[in-house]
């Protein structure tokens, strides 16, 4: 995704955050702030005020599942986009059959 989004900066430009870059950090910077507050959140709400060792463990425990629901939430996201991509786009006339030489072509 980084190379994709650093592939369009022309060479003068070379070391200077372009608009995608700065759009794909600001993204990841701010997707993980995000699922940071969310984990922290469930894990102090699965622990309760009681602070026992069982409830600290079983504030970890809820913690780890929301970590991994968002993990496989990003791998589907992530196999969804790909799979989108992947389909060919119409093929281009090639220089040989162009409209105009349609005589020489058939």
């Amino acid at each position: 995704m980084s190379t994709r989004s650093q592939a369009s900066v022309v060479d003068s430009e070379n070391g200077t955050l372009s608009r995608p870059a700065w759009r794909m950090l600001m993204a990841l910077q701010f997707g993980g702030a995000l699922v940071l507050a969310a984990v922290t959140a469930v894990n102090n709400a699965a622990a309760g005020p009681g602070g026992s060792q069982q409830a600290v463990l079983r504030g970890f425990h809820a913690a780890i599942v929301v970590s991994l629901v968002v993990a496989l939430l990003g791998v589907a996201v992530t196999a969804f986009g790909a799979v989108r991509r992947s389909v060919p786009s119409p093929a281009a006339p090639t220089d040989a059959c162009l409209p105009q030489q349609a005589v020489a072509c058939s």
